[in-house]
């Protein structure tokens, strides 16, 4: 197949082969146009960027077992030889029978491959992309990893001393700025945006403190809630108490003069652009202010220690041959991780946010003083 020599593979990616990169891994181009993919007998016809290559065949083209299914090895190793199994034999592949298998779903023999192997309606340039990634991938190294070396960046809580580590014989380098050349990425600043923008960019695996929305990108994990589970939480803490109340989630315009029976719910965003010492002394602990943890100066220290805990935790399950996507399919399988100044953390495939629960806290006025009560509440 016209395989890239070895001793080549350290020099880095084509651009051919940085485009059919992204078709392997996330079933797309950089330049974002579409691919489609069948299923079955190809009437069900779905995006490519569901059923990208490396979900069942794995970022180094391996195979990933999975439900006692193991995908084909597809290294250039693997499919550069024959192979028998059983009664069943194919020939080496070629280009052209490797474009048949992906397209047409048919091995080197010609016979059909797994019913679970999609269809991939590729344009000539998208299979000569593809083709030129597969002639290196499982080759070409992981970002931010050398062989005595693991780099992450930290961002955001430059006075967290962290203790010398190795991870299988590579050290754990940290970076206190945004590198490129880092295999993950921990963002506890109070702004964490430009950090979420170069993931959603480049891939890099993220954790973040706070997001506004729910994290929705695949390689982008946050350790508190989300602002729609501030709101959820304010709301559900009126109920409990059977109080009438008001939220605001901008500012909070338009609370000078309500009942004194009701509750002021802020969100934290509301909060930072409300003049607390302007509001009515009639409101004394009736104001009750929402944040995503507590607002301690310890805070950017507790989180960035608890997610480099679950990262260094996770490197160590997963071992010397860890890749992204591994990392990243791990962090979907944290559950009630316990952290200090943090709610339980979990994630899932579903979710990337790591709590529904959020710090409440009632306004005292007089001290102009919040107090750290009621806490920890979900909602419902």
């Amino acid at each position: 197949m016209g395989f890239v020599a070895l001793a080549m593979l350290g020099a880095g990616l084509t651009e051919q082969q940085q485009r059919g990169r992204e078709i392997f891994l996330h079933g797309q181009t950089d330049s974002n146009h579409s691919i489609d993919a069948t299923l079955g007998n190809e009437s069900t016809v779905v995006p490519a960027t569901l059923l990208p290559c490396a979900n069942c065949h794995g970022d180094d083209a391996h195979g990933k077992p999975e439900g006692g299914v193991r995908p084909a090895d597809i290294t250039p190793v693997a499919l550069t030889r024959s192979l028998t199994l059983g009664s069943r034999s194919r020939p080496a592949y070629t280009p052209s029978l490797l474009k048949r298998a992906i397209t047409m779903g048919l091995d080197s023999a010609g016979n059909p491959l797994d019913n679970a192997m999609p269809h991939f309606r590729l344009t000539q340039q998208d299979a000569r992309d593809l083709l030129a990634y597969l002639d290196v991938v499982g080759s070409v190294s992981q970002p931010g990893i050398g062989d005595d070396r693991i780099r992450i960046n930290v961002l955001g809580a430059d006075d967290l001393v962290v203790a010398d580590a190795s991870m299988y014989g590579r050290r754990i380098e940290i970076s206190r700025t945004r590198d490129d050349d880092a295999f993950l990425t921990i963002d506890t600043s109070a702004d964490s945006s430009a950090s979420i923008a170069a993931a959603t960019r480049d891939g890099m695996p993220t954790i973040a403190t706070y997001a506004a929305q729910a994290a929705t990108v695949a390689n982008i994990f946050i350790l508190t809630a989300s602002m729609q589970d501030q709101i959820a939480a304010l709301e559900t803490y009126a109920r409990s108490i059977n109080s009438r109340s008001i939220l605001r989630t901008k500012d909070c315009s338009g609370t000078s003069h309500i009942a004194t029976d009701t509750l002021v719910l802020l969100t934290s965003a509301a909060a930072q652009n409300c003049a607390l010492n302007s509001l009515p002394a009639a409101l004394d602990q009736r104001v009750i202010v929402a944040a995503p943890m507590p607002p301690t100066p310890q805070g950017n220290r507790d989180a960035a220690s608890a997610a480099l805990s679950i990262a260094t935790s996770v490197l160590a399950q997963l071992g010397r041959d860890v890749t992204r996507r591994t990392f990243l399919d791990a962090l979907e399988h944290i559950y009630r991780s316990e952290h200090a100044g943090l709610a339980p953390i979990t994630w899932s495939s579903q979710r990337h946010v790591g709590s529904k629960a959020v710090w409440l806290m009632k306004l005292k006025l007089p001290e102009q003083r919040l107090s750290g009560e009621p806490g920890w509440v979900e909602g419902e």
